[in-house]
């Protein structure tokens, strides 16, 4: 049963990975065993081996792959889109997951597209600590993202209320990506062409037209963050 499940998964991967074959076999190996041992650990997933191999040449084997074979970073993003069968633009989603291992923070931020069931992780990053991202951090993200697909595939980006700034308000408008980010209700809109629209009356505006400012003189002030298009 895992051999076929191996063979299938190294026909998908082929196409999209320059690897030898025995080097190709060893990757899909390490994926299906993920999942049938429910385990990263390469002593548990020697022991869901196929086939007669020795469980000890086989986690030799699988120790050899993670030290000859370096994959790029952002290896799998063009995997993901063609298996996904994505058309000419999708839905993408910025957010941070955060958990613990013991004491330890793991915090990612991720960019995801968005599937009609589920949320696809494409291309992520480490955060250090418990914070929050900053401008740099989501910039050098979607920068990655842009290295493989143009601006053109993004219909809409959405981001929670956390994901605000000038600088990174300005580099999404340079680069033509359209956006909707949730703001905090205490702010209001101010157009260059009307007057101060509260934030808490609920609005889509069509371009970015100018600075979200506190309704109460106590909160700060913030950049645009309702909706470009």
């Amino acid at each position: 049963m895992l051999h076929h499940a191996i063979s299938a998964l190294t026909n998908i991967l082929r196409p999209d990975l320059d690897l030898s074959k025995s080097r190709l076999e060893t990757l899909c190996m390490i994926v299906i065993g993920m999942v049938s041992a429910r385990s990263v650990n390469l002593g548990h997933l020697a022991c869901e081996r196929p086939g007669s191999a020795l469980t000890s040449s086989t986690y030799r084997r699988l120790q050899r792959f993670f030290q000859h074979v370096h994959l790029d970073e952002d290896w799998s993003l063009p995997l993901l889109v063609r298996l996904l069968g994505l058309n000419k633009s999708w839905l993408l989603a910025l957010d941070r997951t955060n958990w613990q291992i013991g004491k330890t923070e793991v915090n990612f931020l991720v960019l995801a597209v968005v599937t009609r069931r589920f949320r696809v992780p494409l291309v992520w990053s480490l955060i250090e600590g418990r914070g929050c991202s900053d401008t740099d951090m989501r910039i050098a993200l979607m920068e990655r993202y842009l290295a493989n697909f143009p601006a053109t595939t993004i219909r809409l980006l959405l981001a929670d209320r956390e994901f605000v700034g000038a600088g990174w308000m300005e580099f999404l408008s340079k680069n033509n990506i359209p956006f909707a980010i949730r703001v905090r209700e205490i702010f209001a809109l101010r157009p260059r062409t009307v007057t101060t629209l509260p934030c808490a009356q609920g609005c889509a505006w069509p371009a970015v037209a100018g600075l979200f400012a506190p309704a109460s003189a106590h909160a700060r002030t913030q950049p645009p963050a309702i909706r470009r298009s």
